[in-house]
């Protein structure tokens, strides 16, 4: 194979994050460098319940761009405002949000270590300091 990448992303269908997403990953420089794993809504939500169509997609992106590319990094990649969130889970602040993600995301690298345990997973929580997503900060989660 003369083509690899070293890193997937899944992150949120959200299109406000998309231009600030596309800066940081210049910034990190994995950009020409990544694979676009999914977005589906809520990003790794979806792993959570592994009879989901949205699951079972998302494992099989990874598990092409392992056969395809030889990726190397799973990068998790949530957000504040999440609508998927907002719809799923009657939270009182946004640091409720916060914490149900990170507890998701969390649990979303143990699914994706059980079924691959080769590959490293990498969580980043993309903060909105506005509305549309014109100002966001990007923190690795650990």
């Amino acid at each position: 194979m003369s083509h690899k990448c070293k890193n997937g992303l899944v992150t949120c269908m959200d299109f406000r994050l998309y231009p600030e997403v596309f800066s940081w990953m210049e910034r990190e420089n994995i950009l020409g460098d990544s694979d676009f794993l999914g977005t589906p809504a809520g990003a790794s939500m979806c792993l959570l319940n592994n009879k989901s169509p949205e699951a079972k997609m998302l494992i099989n992106q990874i598990e092409a761009s392992i056969k395809l590319h030889n990726l190397e990094t799973v990068i998790l990649l949530h957000h504040s405002q999440c609508g998927a969130y907002g719809l799923a889970y009657n939270f009182s602040t946004s640091e409720e949000e916060k914490a149900k993600q990170f507890e998701d995301m969390n649990n979303s690298r143990k699914i994706i270590l059980d079924k691959f345990p080769q590959l490293k997973v990498r969580l980043v929580w993309a903060e909105l300091l506005d509305d549309c997503g014109k100002k966001i900060i990007f923190e690795d989660v650990e």
